[in-house]
């Protein structure tokens, strides 16, 4: 092979790694994202059951 080759080879290898880790960051954002919004619907959800549960016991 010759070093031109080489070095197309190797600056490919160089763009995918980029590539994968642009990609990487964006999917850590959706994760933290999507992890916020299951916190934030547990809360939630956890709120009513226990209002649902004060609200049908006699007091």
């Amino acid at each position: 092979m010759s070093k031109r080759v080489d070095f197309a080879r190797a600056q490919q290898q160089v763009d995918d790694g980029i590539s994968t880790f642009q990609q990487s960051s964006l999917q850590v954002g959706y994760l933290r994202r999507s992890a916020e919004a299951a916190r934030g619907a547990l809360r939630i959800g956890t709120e009513q059951y226990e209002q649902g549960l004060r609200i049908s016991r006699p007091c």
